[in-house]
């Protein structure tokens, strides 16, 4: 059986990397840009992963999605390129043109599902936003609401 996995996360890497080797290179690239605004990326609750660990995180990625189960894997993708050090969160899709930012959330309740969480319609725009100190400090304040004061907006 675990040569079996071990074939099978060969032929993933395989496919990835020949499939997405130019954009995957393009991420890191990217990646790199957002290396200056680290500190503003945490803020943004994104503990930005190092360049150097990006290949052997897209390794382990691809790992999980081989040994998920069928109804993980037609969610999760392996061309999904791992943003956060720490978590299995934000994350870019490399199959994208414009290699858009996002989370997901599981529902662990029958009935099972995911939800794809956009963030950044890009990692351009993302880019763009960890330079702008007043998009940060809305994102703060609107992460620290209460939730009293989340239903006052809604009006219930």
């Amino acid at each position: 059986m675990k040569l079996f996995f071990y074939i099978k996360q060969r032929i993933h890497y395989f496919f990835l990397f020949h499939k997405w080797k130019d954009k995957f290179h393009n991420s890191i690239n990217l990646i790199n840009k957002l290396e200056k605004f680290r500190a503003e990326l945490k803020e943004l609750d994104i503990n930005l992963i190092d360049c150097d660990s990006i290949l052997n995180s897209q390794k382990e990625w691809i790992w999980l999605h081989v040994i998920l189960i069928r109804f993980d894997r037609k969610f999760l993708k392996p061309h999904w390129v791992w943003l956060d050090v720490d978590e299995y969160s934000h994350f870019i899709d490399i199959s994208k043109k414009d290699f858009p930012v996002f989370n997901y959330k599981f529902y662990p309740i029958k009935p099972y599902r995911w939800e794809l969480l956009p963030l950044y319609q890009s990692i351009d725009e993302l880019i763009e936003k960890v330079q702008d100190k007043q998009y940060i400090e809305d994102y703060k304040k609107e992460k620290n609401k209460s939730f009293e004061e989340i239903l006052d907006e809604l009006d219930l």
